[in-house]
């Protein structure tokens, strides 16, 4: 690949490395001659709308569903919140998750090789599922969370009340 289409590759991912190695693997795997990719991803220019309609559309039902709530949750996207949050067994939020970290929205996050929960893997994917929640389909979430948030630190309120207020 030309130098000067992987710096607009850089450029236009805002440094994410993800992205530019997914737009490039993208193209790669079509049967297309190398003048026609590079042109391809010049013109398509990861522009990270089109990335993410390209991906997000490709989420199932419950997978889709979840993207917004840990939007809304935000990092530490914790596993104890979204059961209580979604009321879906564990088989559900797995296999949701798992295609999360598989279309590259969410990554894990371990603390000495133990999964602690979830975080997006890119601000910018976050900021995009936000901005295409409707108003009230935030709020219905947010109430979720608050209902979780309840439910699961009941005991110790007082100390996680700034987290509940940001919902």
């Amino acid at each position: 690949i030309p130098q000067n289409l992987l710096e607009l590759l850089y450029r236009q991912s805002n440094g994410n490395v993800h992205l530019i190695l997914s737009t490039i693997n993208n193209f790669r795997t079509s049967l297309i001659n190398e003048e026609v990719i590079n042109q391809m991803i010049v013109t398509n220019a990861l522009s990270l709308p089109n990335w993410y309609e390209s991906q997000q559309q490709q989420l199932s039902k419950n997978a889709a569903e979840l993207l917004e709530i840990c939007a809304v949750l935000d990092t530490p996207i914790q596993l104890n919140m979204l059961e209580v949050a979604t009321r879906w067994d564990a088989d559900q939020i797995n296999d949701a998750l798992e295609e999360l970290e598989l279309y590259s929205f969410l990554t894990p996050m371990e603390e000495n090789s133990v999964l602690s929960g979830y975080r997006f893997q890119h601000q910018m994917l976050r900021d995009r599922t936000m901005k295409h929640l409707s108003l009230a389909r935030k709020r219905k979430i947010h109430l979720a969370l608050i209902d979780a948030f309840e439910k699961i630190y009941h005991s110790i309120l007082d100390s996680v009340a700034a987290t509940i207020v940001n919902h």
